[in-house]
C-alpha cells in the first residue's frame, strides 16, 4: 500500500467514526483538527486531498462542510482491516490463487441484477455488484486451495437465497478478495454448472474493463477467509 494512502487513512477512520461511511455528517475543520493533534488549516488541506484524490464527497455549508466517505474511501479501510486481520489473527486466513479470465455462461449478469442478492450484498458486503462476474480458471496447482473454499464457506458472509414467487433462487457464500490488488468478492455458489477449478468474482468495478483483462489473461487473487 502506498504512504500517502495509509496518511489517508487516519483521516478517513476518524470520518467514518463521525458517521461519515454511509451518510454525509457536517464536519468542522477546527474540530476535525483537534480530533487528528493538527492545525486547522492542515485539516481543511486534508478534506481537499481526499476530495481530489476520489476518497470522499464534500459539500461546502455556512454550517461547516458535510462530507461523506466514497467507495474509494471505504475499500480503504475494508484494505487496511483486512491486511490487519491477516497478520493479527491465526492461520489459515488468506488463500492465494492463481489463473487465466474466461468468458462465462453470461449467467453473472442476470443474477448480480437480482435484487434479493443486490441488497444483501450491499448491506453485507458493503458495494453494489457490476452485474456480472470475472471468470477465472485456476492453474491446476491452485485446485486444492479452491477447494478449500467449498470447507471454509460457513466462514464465509452468507447471501441467503429467496423466492420471488415464480422460482427460488439458492443461497451464496462470499469471501473478501483482492483481484490483482482491486477489492472484490470471491462468490461460492449452491448450484452452478462450473468444474472445481473455476472461481468467480464480484466487484463494485467491471475487472475487465478496470484491468484491461481480456480472455486467457492471468490474474492473481487473494481470499481472506
Amino acid at each position: 500500500m502506498k504512504k500517502l494512502e495509509l496518511k489517508n487513512f487516519e483521516v478517513l477512520f476518524n470520518l467514518m467514526l463521525l458517521g461519515a461511511k454511509d451518510r454525509f455528517v457536517t464536519v468542522k475543520t477546527n474540530e476535525l483538527a483537534e480530533i487528528l493533534g493538527k492545525s486547522q488549516q492542515s485539516a481543511s488541506l486534508y478534506l481537499s486531498k481526499l476530495e481530489k484524490e476520489g476518497y470522499i464527497q464534500r459539500v461546502i455549508e455556512r454550517e461547516g462542510t458535510s462530507v461523506k466517505l466514497t467507495q474509494k474511501g471505504v475499500d480503504l479501510l475494508v484494505t487496511v482491516y483486512l491486511l490487519l486481520r491477516n497478520e493479527l489473527e491465526e492461520s489459515p486466513t488468506t488463500i492465494n490463487m492463481e489463473g487465466k479470465v474466461f468468458s462465462g455462461l453470461g449467467e453473472g449478469a442476470y443474477y448480480m441484477s437480482l435484487q434479493g442478492y443486490r441488497e444483501q450484498f450491499v448491506k453485507k458486503l458493503g458495494f453494489d455488484p457490476y452485474p456480472g462476474t470475472l471468470n477465472v480458471r485456476l492453474d491446476s496447482r491452485y485446485v486444492k486451495e479452491r477447494e478449500k473454499l467449498n470447507e471454509y464457506r460457513n466462514f464465509g458472509i452468507k447471501i441467503e437465497g429467496f423466492s420471488n414467487g415464480v422460482r427460488t433462487y439458492g443461497s451464496l457464500w462470499c469471501f473478501h478478495a483482492f483481484v490483482e490488488g482491486i477489492r472484490g468478492a470471491v462468490v461460492i455458489i449452491e448450484r452452478t454448472h462450473y468444474d472445481i477449478d473455476v472461481v468467480e468474482i464480484i466487484s463494485q468495478y467491471n475487472l475487465r474493463k478496470e484491468l484491461n483483462l481480456k480472455d486467457g489473461d492471468r490474474v492473481k487473487i487473494s481470499v481472506f477467509i
